[in-house]
């Protein structure tokens, strides 16, 4: 199996057994308790080369980019640990935008002149190892 840099198998975003196909983010405390409490709705990244090839579908005949991938879900941990918190949310979209037509509503370090891929969040589906509570749908 091809492994990243980081030496976790390549596949941690694509096809689960069950057919649905899973996003896997790593958070620090701040934007994980607002994502695990429902305030957060926005996940923002910068529109960089290692997301567009995470991000962006590309015709494999031509190579122009064709849109964004869809996801089932988004798969948020608070860390690396084996006891790490995790937070499962629908995926509901995700748009590129300019920085500069992005009202972050979180504090979030949104820089005016770059562009980002912003991750459309919908409901809480799982929710374990949080301190506030644990959740499944």
């Amino acid at each position: 199996m091809k492994r990243n840099r980081d030496h976790r198998p390549m596949n941690d975003q694509r096809t689960q057994a069950d057919g649905s196909r899973i996003l896997r983010l790593t958070l620090n405390k701040r934007w994980f308790d607002l994502i695990a409490s429902g305030q957060k709705q926005l996940e923002y990244r910068e529109y960089k080369d290692y997301w567009k090839t995470r991000l962006l579908k590309k015709n494999t005949n031509t190579g122009f980019t064709t849109g964004t991938v869809s996801f089932d879900r988004v798969h948020f941990t608070n860390g690396y640990g084996k006891d790490r918190p995790i937070v499962v949310r629908d995926f509901l979209g995700c748009l590129i935008m300019n920085g500069k037509s992005i009202v972050p509503d979180n504090g979030e370090p949104i820089d005016p002149d770059l562009n980002y891929f912003v991750i459309l969040l919908g409901k809480i589906r799982y929710l374990t190892g949080w301190d506030k509570y644990d959740y499944q749908a």
